[in-house]
């Protein structure tokens, strides 16, 4: 059942920019930024050994680690952050304590595995996505690509020999077969768009939405939860703010305008693009699925050091590109080129 109060959605989004803005500004340096990488991951891991130490584990469903707490989706949307950045953490070949490295790459393996055995299939996208994101770091592509491929090796020869495979034959076999909440997702997404198009302003206000939906898809209770975050802002708060978030998704996603071409090639500022990217298309694919990862603390977490990290690198190919630049003439004083005062007798 949703949530329908006004003050609640308002605080969560409030608090959302907050957390954003809280993780750019403590992100001062590259080791500040490495810092809330390994933190972020090793929050994670708990909850994916929880799940996995679950007497759920060879339920055919799959495992839910936050068990009373979210259903499955909600784990994936916390664990996708830390995956994306965990993983570029372990092959950034920036020189950094080798016990603390393999720690993050070992602990991102088991989040993977811990999503796999969970049978959620937005999940295996994202981790998908994620994964196709490695592939472009620009700094020993090659190297990288080994290790990818590697890990993706093993994650997958754990999941099939000592994971819970029923659960992968009983989701791809299901999604062949059709799922009735496939098609009242694919409902609810069609008529709030509709709904944000008939109320191109405003919308009809996150708080009435749920209502609207499920008057429109006759649904049993008198609200339903959107299950997508554009969705929920299209039909929720019309086109302008669709029109705001789009910029901003943009701006993220696009590399610096107007930069001299020396900064393009400085190699932290590429690996931030590359993980922006990466944090905008997990976002978009996993908001499909879901509303809450508008104000998801990881989600937020890793979008303000992402920022930072790469306004460091930014700030730092600067002063290289400027102390590489001959050093320019001084400039002739103004009052040299004019003429003298005439002294009439």
């Amino acid at each position: 059942m949703p949530e329908h109060g006004g003050f609640d959605q308002i605080l969560k989004v409030g608090s959302a920019v907050v957390t954003i803005m809280i993780a750019a500004f403590c992100t001062r340096s590259e080791n500040d930024y490495r810092l809330i990488v390994v933190a972020l991951v090793a929050a994670i891991v708990p909850i994916a050994i929880r799940g996995i130490i679950s007497p759920d584990f060879d339920d055919v469903r799959g495992i839910n680690p936050l068990e009373g707490i979210s259903n499955k989706n909600g784990f994936s949307v916390f664990a996708l952050p830390a995956i994306l950045l965990g993983g570029h953490f372990f092959l950034d070949p920036t020189p950094t304590n080798k016990f603390v490295r393999w720690f993050v790459g070992g602990s991102v393996l088991l989040i993977v595995f811990a999503i796999f055995s969970s049978g959620n299939r937005s999940g295996w996208l994202g981790v998908g996505i994620v994964f196709v994101s490695f592939m472009g770091i620009p700094r020993r592509r090659l190297k990288g690509f080994t290790w990818v491929a590697l890990a993706a090796a093993g994650v997958a020869y754990a999941v099939l020999h000592y994971g819970n495979s029923l659960v992968l034959e009983n989701r791809i076999e299901g999604s062949r077969a059709g799922y009735l909440s496939d098609d009242l997702r694919r409902d609810l997404f069609s008529n709030a768009i509709l709904i944000g198009l008939e109320n191109p302003m405003f919308g009809v206000t996150p708080q009435r939405l749920p209502f609207e939906l499920a008057h429109r898809v006759h649904f049993h209770l008198s609200a339903v939860d959107p299950h997508n975050v554009f969705g929920f802002i299209v039909g929720g708060s019309g086109l302008i703010t669709t029109g705001l978030l789009a910029y901003v998704g943009y701006l993220l996603y696009s590399h610096m305008r107007g930069k001299p071409a020396a900064i393009y090639k400085e190699m932290g500022v590429q690996n931030a693009v590359y993980i922006a990217r990466g944090l905008v298309w997990i976002w978009c694919v996993r908001g499909m699925f879901s509303r809450e990862i508008l104000y998801n603390p990881a989600f937020c977490i890793a979008l303000g050091a992402c920022f930072a990290y790469r306004r460091v690198h930014e700030e730092r190919a600067h002063r290289e590109y400027a102390a590489s630049r001959p050093p320019t003439p001084n400039p002739v004083p103004r009052a040299a080129l004019v003429d003298p005062p005439r002294i009439y007798g």
